[in-house]
């Protein structure tokens, strides 16, 4: 059996898996090659944060599907199948502030190209990254199947981890024995990983998204903040 760990990108999805193993023990798949990286130190450092999890290809996820043991896999996609899953949301004003660096970062050519500014208004208003912000939490928040859809709050995993986690199993069914072990701290991870994971810190996109930004992703994505409990106004921890 397969559960779906589903995000839009920069929602915690990878911080979600290293809590996985080290909470559990159990590794993850990803429907991504992130395996190796292309020679470059930044490139080489990304595939290092996601080395533990294997490429999953049409053959292997058939296989995995068919394994009795619960077998975690990544997406950033749509739904495809009636399998478990375990959603990611995060304030989509932080999670798109967030690709948009990691855009900068590992898209070389989006940086010379454009300013941050310019990639974040690209990011809100467009439908090709995943679907958008909005349509891929839909296709989730939406989707009536057989096995359960669990919704967690990066905010939430953030400040509770363990708790969330054992919480989420329970509602999945999934029969999994903590080991007990300390919980990764984010500061450790951006210690590793400067440039993978930046800040993670929730509430921070007033730094980095204006007013006028701030007015258009709202007009795109209303309706799925409200549903999360994401309110309109600046956080007082943005300061």
């Amino acid at each position: 059996m397969i559960v779906w760990l589903a995000s839009f990108p920069r929602s915690g999805n990878t911080m979600l898996r290293i809590l996985l193993q080290t909470f559990y023990g159990r590794l993850s798949y990803s429907l991504y090659d992130e395996s190796s990286g292309d020679g470059t130190a930044r490139e080489n450092s990304f595939a290092g944060i996601a080395g533990f999890a294997g490429r999953v290809t049409g053959p292997v996820l058939e296989e995995l599907r068919q394994q009795p043991e619960t077998s975690f896999v990544k997406t950033h996609g749509h739904p495809v199948d009636d399998s478990p899953a375990l959603c990611l949301v995060r304030d989509g004003r932080d999670a798109l502030v967030s690709y948009a660096h990691f855009v900068r970062t590992y898209e070389p050519e989006m940086a010379s190209r454009y300013s941050f500014d310019e990639v974040l208004r690209i990011l809100i208003e467009s439908r090709d990254h995943f679907g958008g912000w909005s349509d891929n939490i839909r296709s989730w928040y939406g989707r009536t199947t057989k096995g359960p859809t669990v919704w967690l709050r990066y905010e939430d995993l953030v400040g509770d981890p363990l708790g969330q986690l054992e919480g989420a199993m329970r509602k999945l069914d999934v029969d999994v024995s903590p080991r007990r072990a300390a919980p990764v701290r984010f500061g450790e991870l951006h210690d590793r990983w400067p440039d993978f994971f930046r800040t993670g810190r929730p509430g921070s996109w007033p730094r980095e998204m204006n007013d006028e930004l701030h007015e258009l992703f709202w007009r795109h994505h209303q309706e799925p903040m409200d549903w999360f409990g994401y309110e309109k106004a600046r956080l007082l921890n943005a300061s």
